[in-house]
Formats: structure tokens, sequence, C-alpha cells
């Protein structure tokens, strides 16, 4: 594969991310909306781990490298979270 192949993939790869952080964040999002209450960072938390567990057990995937993708993820969804629903409520305690 040439370098501009590759460059192509890693792009489209990375905008894929992207659709898929806004996406997910709006359903956390929506969840706030309706009872500002809830604790979506702790549904956030919870979801992300369970995806990556269920990819682990279905694919041969290293546990490291999904250990911190997972975390990775997880941050940038908080990010969009925090952008559109305001910051948790632990934010600066």
């Amino acid at each position: 594969m040439d370098a501009k192949a590759a460059e192509q993939i890693r792009v489209r790869l990375m905008l894929l991310e992207a659709l898929v952080v806004m996406s997910v964040s709006l359903r956390y999002v929506d969840r706030h909306t309706a009872d500002p209450t809830l604790d979506i960072w702790r549904m956030v938390s919870r979801d992300v781990r369970s995806w990556f567990d269920q990819l682990a057990t279905e694919e041969a995937f290293d546990s490291v490298t999904l250990e911190a993708e997972s975390a990775r993820l997880m941050s940038e969804i908080e990010k969009h979270v925090n952008r559109a629903a305001g910051p948790p409520p632990y934010a600066g305690v």
C-alpha cells in the first residue's frame, strides 16, 4: 500500500470515529436534557467499557490496545457530551 492510500484510510477512520463519537454522545445528551439529575457520566463509562469488553471476547484483539482505545474513545465522548450538556457534576471538585 502506498503512502497516499494509507493516509486516505487513516483520514477515513478518523472521520468515522468522529461520527461515532457524535452519534453516541447524542444519546447521553438527550438523557441529560430529559433528566439533569441522571448520572450520564457513569452511564458513558459503563457503556464504553461494555462495548470494549464485548470486542475483547468476540475478537482476538490485544487487551492493552483495547484498554487504551477504550480510554481514548471514552475521553472523546465525554468531551463531546460536556460541550453539549455541560460539565459533569464533579468538575472542579
